[in-house]
C-alpha cells in the first residue's frame, strides 16, 4: 500500500512509508502473562520482544531520509508473521 500512495503523492512532495512492528513491549503487552511473553520471545529469531524505542528509531530513520519512500519497515526481529 505504501508504494501505491508514494507513487501517487510524490508529485506533491509527499513521501509515504509504514512500519510493521512485531511483538513490541508496550502497555498493551504488560497484561500478557510472563510465561506467554517468554514463549513468544522464543519464536522471534533475535530471541526477544522489541522495545518501543526501537520503533521510534525506525520512525526517525524514515523522517531523516528524504529519499526513502514507498517502503514498509518490517520491525519484527526476523519473525515475519
Amino acid at each position: 500500500m505504501a508504494v501505491v500512495w508514494a507513487k501517487e503523492l510524490s508529485k506533491y512532495g509527499i513521501r509515504v512509508n509504514s512500519i510493521a512492528p512485531g511483538f513490541i513491549n508496550t502497555e498493551m503487552v504488560a497484561g500478557v502473562p510472563d510465561n506467554v511473553k517468554e514463549k513468544l520471545s522464543k519464536m522471534v529469531p533475535v530471541g526477544r520482544i522489541g522495545e518501543p524505542d526501537e520503533v521510534a528509531q525506525a520512525a526517525e530513520f524514515i523522517f531523516m531520509n528524504d529519499y526513502y519512500s514507498g517502503r514498509c519497515v518490517d520491525l519484527d526481529g526476523a519473525q515475519r508473521m
